[in-house]
């Protein structure tokens, strides 16, 4: 029986995380949707300039 309580937990701790994994994506795709996403090269270039790199 304890095996079985501890397979329990893992496949709990996977679902979990493919949870937060898709809660991850639909908040991108939600700012992407709404624009609050900045390119990556300007994202750096940003950057660069905030720490004088």
């Amino acid at each position: 029986m304890a095996k079985n309580k501890e397979m329990d937990i893992d496949y709990y701790e996977r679902a979990m995380r493919k949870i937060d994994e898709a809660n991850f994506i639909n908040k991108g795709i939600a700012d992407y949707e709404s624009r609050k996403v900045v390119e990556g090269r300007s994202a750096f270039e940003r950057l660069r300039e905030k720490h004088d790199i």
